[in-house]
């Protein structure tokens, strides 16, 4: 149990994670544990599913990519043990939505707070938010960060993807999603 809480304590320092979601995130480990879920399972799988969770229940999701490849944990083993904790302690995580993972891109951007207000606005619109279902989340939100970028285009949608732990082709087609719809000029 102590490995996997230093487990957490390296994702939390390498994506700058608030005491509060390192403190959730050893709650809910430590109730794994005491109800059996952790038994023969991989002590970085369950610090990621964890850390994923405790940033949930703080309303500040990471995704879960990024945990998985700081910790090189499969994603198959991930959603079983995410699973499994989820029923066996009685967490919940609600469907995210692209504005879920605004504060998340924002901050390891070190994008200011007129950021988050502008793509904000994009996710917001009816039509995007439509087009959005079924979609990659973190992949939209990811988009609407690059949109909002000033036309020095400070960051590449190579960055933004690997920030965010997508693939820049999704970022790619997401952006020429949003693009259309809001009318904007391909500029890419």
């Amino acid at each position: 149990m102590v490995t996997a809480i230093g487990h957490i304590e390296f994702l939390s320092d390498q994506l700058d994670l608030s005491v509060e979601i390192r403190l959730k995130s050893a709650e809910i480990i430590c109730e794994a544990f005491y109800s059996g879920t952790t038994d023969g399972r991989c002590l970085e799988t369950i610090a990621a599913c964890g850390t994923s969770l405790g940033a949930q229940q703080d309303n500040s999701p990471v995704p879960d990519t990024r945990l998985r490849g700081l910790l090189d944990v499969r994603r198959k083993e991930y959603n079983s043990c995410l699973k499994a904790i989820q029923s066996d302690v009685g967490v919940s995580m609600s469907p995210r939505v692209p504005v879920d993972y605004l504060p998340f891109l924002t901050s390891e951007l070190n994008l200011g707070p007129d950021h988050v207000t502008q793509a904000k606005s994009i996710l917001e619109l009816d039509e995007i938010h439509a087009n959005s279902v079924g979609k990659n989340p973190v992949g939209v939100a990811g988009s609407a960060v690059y949109i909002t970028q000033d036309s020095s285009k400070q960051y590449t949608q190579r960055v933004i993807a690997d920030t965010g732990g997508v693939s820049v082709e999704t970022i790619r087609k997401r952006t020429k999603e949003i693009r259309k719809v809001k009318n904007y000029d391909e500029q890419d």
